[in-house]
């Protein structure tokens, strides 16, 4: 997992491994969503309740890995 602080937007990114298994692929692409929402929503927690914020999760195909903004 690697957090990336940018222009005051939090990346949250998890890589998969290269598997040619697709179904491998799809169970640690689940596994590693659950995970970065996780932890986006205990980064979230613990943010000013001042300053609006969320968690968006973005689509697999269009950024090479799992990995949430907040």
């Amino acid at each position: 997992m690697q957090l990336v602080i940018l222009n005051r937007l939090l990346l949250i990114i998890l890589r998969a491994p290269p598997v040619n298994d697709r179904r491998a692929n799809f169970v640690y692409s689940h596994m590693a969503k659950q995970c970065a929402r996780e932890r986006a929503e205990d980064i979230q927690r613990n943010l000013d309740p001042k300053h609006p914020s969320f968690a968006k999760s973005m689509v697999l195909s269009h950024v090479g890995g799992c990995f949430l903004l907040v």
